[in-house]
């Protein structure tokens, strides 16, 4: 019956994602309907935590798992781009928080899927900014992709929230958001040094000048990241431990 749920659960938010490929991207019902389903599993799976740990798959449970947190965090970064976003795109965002929590639960091979998975949701349910196939490919598909290189501090992080030591887990988890948020720009850096070039003030060292513009909306980002991960792995440690 577990199974049956969780598969049940997996197929919603495929369905809904693909109507949304579907639906205009000016239409808010789209993006009220991811809202809605995310919001709504995640309330059903948490609940229903005990059950799930025991007696579902767990190759299923990672897939739900990385399903679900990857529409919450293109989510979370379109409610984030309400504030606004920079001329050649770029916004402080809180996106990145559900691909770290997956990072953090199954590690490396967790935060990579659930980044390239963040990315193509990027690109084609979002409002991106390509002006060529390889920058649209480093801006949305790498770029995100390797923010789940921070899983490599998985063990570590979990092995610190079981042992009740804060300090260390906090330390990792900063750590952690540190390498994938630093990857993450680095790739946005090279994307504007080859592709933005045409658009840097005169005068102005394009690598310089690209550092600058990404550094102003990811350096933030990764610092509010690592506060609110950290907060909510401090407060609610099970969300990444799976024992």
């Amino acid at each position: 019956m577990a199974i049956l749920k969780a598969i049940f659960g997996t197929i919603i938010i495929f369905q809904v994602l693909l109507f949304c490929i579907f639906t205009p991207r000016s239409s808010h019902i789209s993006y009220l309907l991811i809202a809605m389903t995310t919001i709504g599993f995640t309330f059903w799976f948490y609940v229903k935590r005990e059950v799930f740990s025991l007696k579902v798959n767990q190759r299923l449970l990672f897939l739900v798992e990385v399903a679900m947190l990857s529409a919450l965090a293109f989510l979370l970064d379109l409610l984030s781009g309400v504030i606004g976003k920079l001329p050649q795109g770029g916004s402080i965002s809180l996106g990145m928080i559900p691909v770290f929590i997956i990072a953090f639960r199954w590690g490396v091979k967790g935060g990579l899927l659930s980044g390239l998975l963040f990315g193509l949701l990027q690109a084609f349910l979002g409002s991106p900014y390509i002006i060529h196939p390889v920058q649209g490919f480093l801006d949305y598909y790498l770029a995100f992709t390797v923010i789940g290189l921070s899983g490599i501090f998985f063990k570590k992080i979990q092995t610190s929230l079981l042992d009740k030591k804060q300090k260390m887990a906090i330390l990792y988890i900063t750590l952690g958001t540190l390498l994938g948020g630093i990857l993450r720009l680095t790739i946005h850096v090279l994307a504007g040094v080859f592709f933005f070039a045409s658009l840097t003030p005169e005068g102005t060292p394009v690598l310089i000048y690209s550092i600058g513009y990404n550094a102003s909306y990811m350096i933030p980002t990764i610092i509010v990241s690592a506060i609110v991960v950290s907060f909510l792995l401090i407060t609610a440690p099970r969300l990444v431990t799976r024992k």
